[in-house]
């Protein structure tokens, strides 16, 4: 039987970027006592770390061969700036020693070239597999995004190249399988992954109010349980017990009860509470007492500037605050979590509407995050708070978003807290409806595209503004979500119809000719009082169809037709209307088919508009031979041989 056990390990800081690793298979770098072990690899049978504990290995499985290429990734990751960026870089490649140790049965001799590169082949393919068709393959197995697959892939190439000094494309030339994300996939994603303007919005607002209710609470010492208020929902009160360390029943029972954020006073939360217990519950009565005792100690805590509920509270504030930064500038959470302090001097900047006083390091150099002049109140609301958590921590930062250690740990606060599953987001879900954190991604998608239509779609200027190239911002950042798509193309739509129709006339209304006796010269669209002698009615400009007694289409704008209130002049009317509406997007740009049928349409409604309201029993018969029309296609004779022809062609279909 294997017997795993924890090894002898090094530990390394990572700021000690001189170090020479002189046994590469005890090496574990360390930083704010958090854990890398890279050590791990060298050995072929090895049991992932839980949690707090370490890696355990088979010491007899320590393959020497593999002693060089864990120094040299040590190397790399202690050359890292971010330790952030080197941890993710060192879990994409160990994931390969991973497969080679699982599926390859460690086989592999990383002192030999072809027994690489063959492993190589065989990862690219199960990769592959994962992608197309993971789960089906292996249950246990989750089905991989193609982005990450191709990570991963990458991930290995670097894995080889570190071991045998084989250039990045020669690695990738020795597998048929190289895997991307097709512009198909990343579209997918990105329609998937985006947010309505109006959803962001509301985060955006919930995340504040919490934020403002902190600093309420911590700064201006007001007491609790504290009235708070709640965007599009009536007040709350938020009480101390919501961020105790109570059992998991608290949370479970009592604020998926029904929530007590309608009840200000002690008294008042427990009538609540116990006339909502199950009689299972009231059996046991233990419920109520723990409640008591939990509320009661949290309450009475309270009263402490800085007891564990403040700090608690404290903790949770900042991280809605670093989540409500990261929307308004843009930053992504790795930088979000390294914002220094610069001059906190909120000045215009040279983009006169933006303003600064922060800095962080991003691939090595300095970026200032700017945002716009009305988040400054929020920004001094958040460097109140920080400076309550200062005060009670007793010490300086350089860090913007800190927090109280009330474990382990640094003041500083860790990207983690951003996620969509952390405590902070679990709690503003319980006290806000429809709440559902909107990641840093999500935010600076929101953000880009938000610039992008104040730069009235000027993609370098919008560029130039959230700080990347054109095509970045081209191929990762213009992804709208497809309810505000279809907001923004209905209205892109109506602006050109509109323009359209306030271009080719100078009247709002324009009198037609309605026949009820008497009799003109017939043509396909109706009646005519005087042919070949065609001229433009009044009220209508150059830019509108002009009359040409061979375009019957035309005539509906000349100041000789006319029509009947029948039958036979509705239908000819309706099937013009039938056959412009059909050979939309046939040719040419939106521009053009409004300039032109667009503004046909309008004049056939206006044309029909002007029948029905002279006689109520016009209008049914409008309706009725409508839907002839638009359901049976049921067109006039003429405008029918023109429907065959347009299908014939292809342009209708």
């Amino acid at each position: 039987m294997l017997k795993f056990e924890v090894r002898k390990q090094t530990i390394v800081n990572f700021k000690d970027k001189d170090v020479e690793l002189i046994h590469p298979e005890q090496t574990v770098i360390e930083f704010n006592n958090l854990k890398s072990d890279i050590g791990k690899i060298c050995f072929t049978k090895r049991q992932p770390a839980l949690r707090a504990k370490d890696c355990t290995v088979v010491l007899s499985s320590l393959d020497m061969k593999r002693l060089e290429i864990a120094s040299l990734l040590a190397d790399d990751f202690l050359n890292e700036n971010n330790i952030d960026t080197a941890k993710t870089k060192l879990h994409d490649r160990i994931r390969f020693f991973d497969f080679i140790d699982e599926h390859l049965k460690s086989s592999i001799d990383f002192k030999n070239d072809q027994s690489l590169l063959y492993a190589y082949k065989q990862y690219s393919q199960h990769l592959n597999e994962r992608v197309s068709s993971g789960a089906i393959i292996n249950r246990k197995q989750d089905k991989m995004a193609p982005r990450y697959a191709a990570v991963l892939q990458s991930a290995a190439r670097k894995v080889i190249s570190f071991a045998t000094g084989l250039k990045d494309k020669q690695i990738k030339l020795t597998s048929h399988i190289v895997l991307k994300e097709t512009h198909k996939d990343r579209a997918a994603v990105q329609a998937k992954l985006a947010r309505t303007h109006d959803d962001v919005e509301y985060q955006f607002n919930c995340l504040r109010s919490f934020v403002d209710m902190a600093h309420e609470v911590l700064v201006k010492n007001k007491h609790l349980p504290y009235s708070f208020t709640r965007p599009d929902h009536p007040n709350g009160y938020f009480h101390p017990a919501f961020v105790t360390n109570a059992d998991a029943w608290l949370t479970a029972e009592l604020i998926a009860h029904d929530s007590i954020m309608d009840y200000a006073t002690w008294s008042s939360n427990i009538r609540k509470y116990n006339a909502g217990l199950t009689e299972l519950q009231i059996k046991r009565k233990s419920s109520t007492t723990m409640y008591k005792i939990s509320y009661t100690d949290s309450y009475q805590a309270s009263l402490d500037k800085y007891s564990t509920v403040k700090k608690r509270l404290a903790n949770h504030a900042m991280r809605a605050a670093a989540g409500l930064f990261a929307m308004a500038t843009g930053t992504d959470t790795t930088s979000v979590s390294n914002v220094e302090v610069n001059t906190l001097e909120f000045s215009q900047t040279t983009k006169s509407w933006r303003t600064s006083g922060t800095k962080l390091r991003a691939k090595g150099r300095t970026v200032y995050p700017e945002f716009g002049v009305r988040f400054v109140p929020i920004m001094q609301k958040i460097l109140d708070l920080r400076q309550y958590i200062l005060r009670g921590l007793g010490m300086e930062s350089k860090w913007i978003f800190v927090k109280f250690v009330l474990t382990t740990g640094s003041e500083k606060l860790a990207k983690g807290a951003l996620a969509r599953n952390s405590p902070t987001s679990l709690l503003l879900k319980n006290l806000y409806d429809n709440f559902n954190w909107v990641l840093c991604s999500e935010a600076r998608d929101h953000r880009v595209l938000e610039i992008n239509k104040l730069a009235e779609g000027d993609i370098e200027k919008s560029a130039s503004l959230s700080d990347h190239s054109v095509e970045v911002e081209r191929k990762s950042y213009l992804k709208v979500h497809p309810d505000d798509a279809h907001k923004e193309l209905s209205s892109y739509v109506d602006s050109v119809h509109r323009w359209a129709k306030d271009k080719t006339r100078t009247k709002n209304k324009i009198d037609v000719a309605v026949l009820y006796t008497g009799k003109g010269d017939e043509i396909p669209a109706g009646q005519c009082n005087e042919l070949n002698n065609a001229h433009l009615i009044d009220g209508f400009t150059e830019h509108a169809p002009q009359p040409d007694c061979r375009k019957f289409e035309n005539c509906l704008f000349c100041d000789k037709y006319a029509v009947h209130a029948d039958e036979t002049d509705i239908r000819r009317l309706l099937s013009i209307r039938y056959l412009a509406t059909n050979i939309r997007g046939s040719r040419g740009t939106l521009e053009d088919y409004e300039s032109r049928w667009g503004t046909i349409i309008y004049r056939i409604d206006e044309i029909l508009d002007e029948i029905s309201s002279t006689l109520s029993d016009e209008s049914k018969l409008i309706k009725k031979i409508s839907r002839e029309v638009e359901e049976n296609e049921e067109l006039d004779e003429f405008w029918s041989i023109h429907l065959d022809a347009l299908i014939d062609i292809g342009v209708v279909t």
